[in-house]
């Protein structure tokens, strides 16, 4: 039963006990042998019954302001123990994240570890902006990853203290991309504003299947080869066409980046 009927019913039990009451009260005395009643007895019993009824309506309005009260300190607590949450969740990735590109550089090359400071607005998903510069020695078109290798974009503008980087998956970014299972399969992984990238010119004789890694291809100037892009989510194929494509969707989420590594610049 809804919370608002069952305060209905109880207000309209309180009211009818409070008219039996009063009903006994005036007239029942009258009606038992031997029971004669004065004013006074009258009046009496008036007065206590109206202190009764003040303490029943009394005890039942402040028991729903008492219950009110209570459910609003439990949505509170509910509502900080979310954001609690929340805030562990967003450590325990970045957490994770500054290990992977640890081990990254250890196994790979030196690395230069760079926070996610903003995102702006009015480029959700294309761009964002780190806290190294060119007083760190941050060039423009250095290769960016995120955890244990995965290639997430480039360097595309740099200020004194701060650079800005341009998403892999933004509509006018092309990175040369290969198989992880047959490097003679190479294609351009096209960004498209959204979540996911195409891969496209691949030949339609080439064998491609979902889940298939998708690695950078080192074609590309400024890109070193074998970071991995993202996996074949879908296959598309037109017998009229002469290439295939597929869909590539990245491993990391690319709205959620704590840390990146900005790897040296080929040929230094």
């Amino acid at each position: 039963m809804r919370p608002g009927k069952n305060r209905r019913n109880t207000e309209r039990v309180v009211l009818a006990v409070v008219l039996v009451v009063l009903i006994i009260s005036f007239f029942g005395l009258r009606r038992l042998p031997g029971v004669t009643s004065t004013s006074q007895d009258v009046e009496r019993s008036a007065f206590g019954v109206g202190n009764w009824m003040r303490n029943a309506v009394g005890f039942l309005f402040t028991g729903k302001q008492s219950l009110n009260e209570r459910v609003a300190e439990l949505e509170a607590q509910v509502q900080r123990h979310t954001i609690d949450q929340a805030d562990y969740t967003l450590l325990k990735e970045a957490h994770q994240s500054l290990l992977d590109l640890f081990t990254y550089s250890e196994s790979n090359q030196e690395v230069a570890l760079a926070r996610v400071i903003t995102r702006p607005n009015s480029l959700e998903g294309e761009y964002i902006v780190i806290d190294l510069g060119s007083e760190n020695g941050i060039e423009i078109g250095q290769s960016i990853i995120s955890g244990d290798g995965f290639y997430i974009g480039s360097i595309h503008t740099v200020a004194k203290f701060q650079s800005v980087v341009e998403l892999m998956t933004h509509k006018t970014v092309r990175t040369s991309a290969r198989l992880l299972n047959d490097a003679s399969i190479t294609g351009v992984a096209e960004g498209t504003g959204g979540v996911q990238l195409e891969l496209d010119y691949i030949s339609q004789n080439a064998s491609l299947v979902v889940g298939d890694l998708i690695l950078t291809s080192g074609q590309q100037a400024g890109v070193p080869s074998g970071l991995i892009v993202g996996y074949i989510d879908e296959v598309i194929q037109d017998e009229h066409q002469p290439f295939q494509q597929a869909l590539i969707q990245p491993f990391i989420d690319l709205s959620n980046l704590s840390y990146v590594g900005i790897l040296p610049k080929l040929g230094l």
